[in-house]
């Protein structure tokens, strides 16, 4: 009777840990597709930290500036980019962005090129603390960019 009633105990402490498991993973899911607001978004400009694109790193001065009427402003490497995005259902779209045409080096303007492609890719962005995360469809992160002081021309 004994290693009866263990094995019940045994059982009920697993299927405990399973369920606090379980619901702390549904957390961490929810947590990771909570879209912030226009206004958080728009409240800081942000500068790149690091990128999967092997071309895109934090040595790049990289801005994304976005505004509450949903603008999209972009200063890549070389050109700057301007455009629209929307945020509809807990996802995250970025227009056909417009830019301009200086010609640089062929590594900088790839960079622009692995930017504009991030951006197109993106599908989820996500604010913790003081940096943003620009996600793809699965959730994978694409880019980073810490918060800084709007500069005085995009405020």
């Amino acid at each position: 009777m004994k290693g009866i009633t263990g094995f019940a105990f045994f059982l009920l402490f697993l299927a405990g840990f399973a369920l606090v498991n379980l619901r702390s993973v549904g957390e961490q899911k929810a947590a990771s597709v909570a879209v912030p607001s226009a206004a958080a978004l728009a409240a800081w400009e942000w500068r790149l930290l690091e990128s999967t694109q092997d071309d895109l790193d934090g040595d790049l001065d990289i801005r994304l500036t976005f505004a509450e009427d949903l603008g999209l402003f972009v200063q890549g490497a070389c050109n700057r980019f301007s455009g629209t995005y929307a945020m509809h259902d807990g996802l995250f779209t970025a227009s056909a962005l417009a830019g301009t045409r200086r010609a640089c080096r062929n590594e900088v303007m790839q960079s622009d090129t692995s930017l504009l492609q991030v951006l197109d890719e993106t599908r989820h962005v996500q604010i913790t603390g003081r940096r943003l995360a620009l996600l793809n469809a699965a959730g994978e992160s694409l880019a980073s960019f810490t918060a800084a002081e709007r500069a005085a021309e995009n405020r």
